[in-house]
């Protein structure tokens, strides 16, 4: 019988795991990639350190992910065949190598987690005007299963994002309920209860989350409707934060058979300690869906998107720059691998300027040549057209030329 700790985190070199590993009266007993610790002058063997093993976010235990975002490796310490006595060691070594891993540990014969710190950003302080990540999955209304959709939700957060989880959800406010202590039961019961059926439930999330939503069918003649979910864009600069953010993203969309997902940056909003407004001056999303009527693909690209089945081979051709990656469900399009606003992409878009040369026309200086306009990220008869630009209103669209046919009314 041995006794067991995992640690995960960030990948780390052998000189620096064994470094992490030993103090004063611990030694290596030998040069392999998985090695013994030796304690003493009678050099009595204490523990076993093992090899570190790659692993994907799927290896990594829910009460991990809790407290430990984008592990990538992982490190077993064990003890074999001695006394209790050399448990301690093996603990205090274990920590030790999860603070250079950046990481945690899970002793799985306590099911206890340490881990010094934490990785969940704090919330913004009150009155903050804030940038945020807001992502949006369209799904068509025709055979939507909230029930299974939330389940899914569910599992793909704890897995990648727990934050994204709610705290408090409801239709109303004030939100009606908390997730303790009913959780994922408590939460999916509710969505199939009055008052809230056909109505859009909201949620409060944690650390960098300030909100999330599953939307529903409500109106009549409906052919889409959308799942949200908004972060603050500050805890992207963490690459394992962002990294979790992207991988919920493609994974619920692949899942729930998007027909469109985006993840734009927006500036401009204003935290209230509870939740988010929009002032006139803070920038925002155009309407690709209202009233469940679907207008087209954005007229500008965003950070992340992700193409269902009904647009990906159409569109698949024209994405000239950022990373594409092909699924079975669908395109998953990353613009830049980090979060990008709209500035950014349009610089992306924008052709160089030729350089001119010195010529001169009397006293009217340089011939100067106008900087080009941003290109179309996509055919535009894909795109959905802002039909105004009233800045205290959400702008709205009119339909794109060429919309596929399950998704026109």
């Amino acid at each position: 019988m041995s006794y067991d700790l995992y640690v995960y985190g960030d990948e780390l070199d052998p000189a620096a795991l064994r470094a992490a590993a030993l103090v004063t009266d611990l030694v290596v007993e030998d040069d392999s990639p998985s090695f013994t610790v030796v304690r003493g002058a009678r050099r009595r063997y204490s523990f076993t350190v093992e090899q570190p093993e790659r692993i994907e976010p799927e290896d990594v235990p829910e009460e991990v992910t809790t407290v430990l975002l984008g592990a990538t490796s992982l490190v077993v310490v064990h003890v074999e065949g001695s006394a209790d006595s050399e448990v301690p060691h093996a603990i205090r070594a274990a920590k030790r190598i999860a603070m250079a891993m950046r990481g945690a540990v899970h002793d799985v014969q306590t099911d206890e987690i340490h881990r010094r710190g934490t990785s969940r950003p704090a919330k913004p302080s009150r009155g903050a005007i804030v940038t945020t990540l807001n992502i949006n999955w369209w799904v068509r209304t025709g055979g939507l299963d909230l029930t299974s959709t939330a389940e899914t939700f569910i599992e793909l957060a704890r897995r990648y994002f727990p934050d994204a989880l709610p705290r408090r959800y409801g239709t109303t406010e004030p939100l009606q309920h908390r997730w303790e202590p009913g959780g994922a039961e408590a939460f999916i019961t509710s969505l199939n209860e009055e008052p809230m059926v056909g109505a859009r439930t909201w949620w409060t999330g944690s650390g960098s989350v300030a909100d999330g939503s599953l939307g529903s069918s409500f109106w009549e003649d409906a052919v889409v409707t959308s799942h949200s979910l908004t972060i603050f864009a500050n805890a992207l600069d963490d690459v394992r934060h962002r990294e979790s953010v992207v991988r919920l993203f493609a994974a619920f969309a692949s899942r729930i058979d998007a027909v469109y997902a985006s993840a734009s940056v927006l500036h401009g909003a204003e935290w209230s300690g509870r939740q988010l407004w929009s002032p006139t001056s803070a920038e925002r999303e155009l309407g690709l869906g209202p009233r469940g009527i679907w207008k087209g693909l954005p007229p500008t690209p965003t950070w992340l998107s992700w193409f269902g089945t009904d647009y990906a081979d159409e569109i698949g051709p024209h994405l000239s720059f950022g990373s594409v990656q092909r699924h079975d469900s669908g395109l998953f399009h990353r613009s830049a691998i980090e979060p990008a606003d709209r500035a950014d992409l349009a610089r992306l878009l924008t052709p160089a300027t030729p350089p001119v040369g010195r010529r001169w026309f009397g006293l009217r200086g340089p011939r100067q040549r106008q900087a080009p306009e941003p290109e179309s990220w996509l055919p535009i008869e894909y795109l959905a057209v802002t039909s105004q630009s009233d800045p205290t209103t959400y702008p709205t669209a009119e339909s794109a030329p060429v919309l596929p046919q399950m998704l026109r009314t």
